[in-house]
């Protein structure tokens, strides 16, 4: 599977995205490039992965892209770390990663049952059709007590119902809830799909709590990565762009 941006089609087996323009999310440092959301849910991802880390079963990078997170969390110490994409040519870019790399489908994972301490999947939950079959795969390959972290884009967030409207009008495109275009879920859906499969939640982290208009983002960047703390649960559901939610089995 590959990593995708929100114009990015979920359901050829081909990636729309080059490689080299998903590597920018990690390289530059251009706040203002379109890319910050993508950024902020890496940083996010990268701090739980390592806090939830088992220290002797091996870690799942599924939808690893050009391995940027890979190599963040294969830092020579702990259980070893994989990852996994249906992208030959991400997978080319990933190879820089110290980790292994496996080229297969996130519906049907080539890992054995009950055998992973971990599983992320970062900027990756937008491409799937079928997220509950997703997610019990997930389930199937954690050992007891291990590990899923996963991002969502959120549908409730004004900004993201501003880009989904503002394409609307410009193209006549449906608002993309289907297959076919970048899912976006609302967080009781996302909850939802995580409970269903027998994961029990630990953790809902916000990210993205700011909008991106003409090169600039409102509030800055420091200001926004404050707000999530400081904001009431009503208003953190309408800012923030993304959350992640960390389950165990």
């Amino acid at each position: 599977m590959r990593a995708a941006s929100p114009d990015l089609a979920a359901s050829g087996t081909d990636s729309r995205l080059d490689p080299r323009d998903w590597r920018r999310v990690y390289a530059s440092q251009d706040s203002g490039d379109g890319l910050q959301g993508f950024r902020e849910v890496a940083i996010a991802a990268l701090a739980l992965c390592r806090r939830y880390r088992h220290p002797k079963l091996p870690w799942l990078d599924v939808g690893c892209g050009t391995g940027d997170l890979l190599s963040q969390l294969a830092d020579g110490a702990g259980p070893a770390v994989f990852g996994l994409d249906r992208d030959a040519a991400m997978l080319d870019f990933a190879r820089q990663a110290p980790a292994a790399l496996l080229r297969g489908d996130a519906l049907r994972l080539p890992v054995a049952d009950d055998s992973l301490g971990g599983l992320s999947a970062v900027s990756f939950s937008g491409c799937l059709a079928e997220p509950r079959d997703f997610f019990r795969e997930v389930a199937r390959t954690l050992a007891p007590g291990g590990i899923v972290v996963v991002s969502f884009t959120n549908a409730q967030a004004l900004g993201v119902r501003r880009f989904d409207a503002r394409r609307h009008s410009q193209t006549g495109e449906s608002i993309p809830q289907r297959r076919g275009r970048y899912r976006r879920y609302r967080i009781e859906e996302a909850q939802g799909l995580l409970r269903d499969a027998g994961l029990a939640l630990t953790e809902t982290r916000f990210t993205s709590a700011f909008i991106e208009a003409r090169g600039h983002l409102l509030p800055n960047l420091a200001l926004a990565r404050r707000l999530p703390k400081l904001l009431p649960a009503a208003v953190r559901i309408r800012l923030c762009a993304n959350f992640l939610l960390v389950a165990r089995a």
